[in-house]
């Protein structure tokens, strides 16, 4: 049976396929998160804090922001930039 997704509101998105997708840091390094669920009519990319939390990423809030973090570099305006 097809998969879903379901929305805050109770109403459900068909998944189209489960894949990796790589995160690709500035210094060249790249990271990949693995059960990552396409779903093709989602207006915005959602990303599980459990999911980097897996794959080593840290996560903190700061001035209002989130900023995900690995290894020295940083996530920002969704590109990593190394410190």
């Amino acid at each position: 049976s097809p998969l879903s997704f379901f929305l805050g509101d109770a109403s459900a998105l068909q998944v189209a396929g489960i894949g990796e997708v790589a995160l690709k840091l500035s210094s060249g390094k790249v990271s990949t998160l693995t059960k990552v669920l396409f779903v093709p009519n989602m207006r915005r990319n959602l990303i599980s804090s459990a999911l980097l939390m897996i794959a080593g990423f840290k996560q903190t809030v700061e001035a209002g922001k989130l900023v995900i973090t690995k290894n020295g570099g940083y996530m920002w305006e969704k590109l990593f930039v190394m410190g």
